[in-house]
């Protein structure tokens, strides 16, 4: 009777698994490849590329500033991340939330955005996952106070989980994911900062209110898989048997 109890355990924990990938936003480290910057970026002048990872590599807590723009609802990418490693074949579906830090110089000016994309090996290709995507509330949050402080990833208001469209990718392929803000004025001294780094022991939580330099991070809903060795180990947990969460 115990054996079969254990057996009745491990197999729910089993259909218990999370297939979640959590993905950081370190402030260094160079991608392989430059894929194009989305096209629907209205100014990208202050934009690089880092790579993101799904194990933290403990880089500083850094903050990256955008420009202020003439253009009213001015869509600005600060940062382009390519994943660090290449994709197995797959296809990419469910949905993706997120958590960043930001502020900007004139409260209630500026809200975050963000888009992911795939590319091919050589960074050519760029297919659009999700659309650059921010809030359409009009309060705050979703727009940035004087203070840094948290914000998700957001579409309407109080929806956190953004859709993506089904994509099959390659072997080889790249995954890519934009972050940006929407300056909401036409004030050219006006700008936004987000927060970048990774060597916090805490990730940033689930809400719009943590000014705590923890790590920002995106998580797709479903495993993501890689040719270096299949999913990242922040892709699954067993509560029943035990086993920590690697996020």
């Amino acid at each position: 009777m115990q054996l079969i109890i254990a057996i009745l355990l491990i197999v729910c924990s089993f259909s218990q698994l999370e297939a979640q990938t959590r993905f950081y936003f370190p402030s260094t480290g160079a991608p392989a490849i430059s894929p194009a910057f989305n096209a629907g970026w209205d100014t990208t002048s202050n934009a690089d590329r880092i790579e993101m990872v799904t194990t933290r590599i403990n880089s500083a807590d850094t903050n990256k500033a955008g420009t202020g723009n003439a253009a009213v609802n001015d869509d600005h990418l600060l940062r382009q991340y390519v994943s660090s490693e290449a994709l197995d074949a797959q296809t990419i579906t469910g949905t993706i939330k997120g958590q960043v830090r930001g502020l900007a110089s004139t409260a209630g000016t500026g809200t975050l955005e963000v888009s992911v994309s795939k590319c091919a090996s050589d960074g050519s290709g760029v297919t659009e996952i999700l659309a650059i995507t921010f809030s359409s509330r009009v309060s705050s949050p979703p727009f940035f106070g004087t203070t840094i402080a948290n914000r998700r990833f957001e579409v309407t208001a109080n929806v956190f989980s953004l859709t993506l469209t089904s994509t099959a990718v390659n072997a080889g392929d790249f995954l890519i994911v934009e972050i940006g803000y929407r300056d909401t004025t036409s004030n050219t001294s006006r700008f936004a900062t987000l927060n970048f780094g990774d060597d916090s022991a805490t990730d940033l939580p689930e809400d719009e209110t943590t000014t705590t330099a923890d790590n920002p991070w995106i998580e797709f809903s479903n495993t993501i898989t890689f040719q270096t060795g299949g999913a990242p180990a922040s892709a699954a947990k067993l509560p029943i048997l035990g086993v920590g969460d690697s996020k």
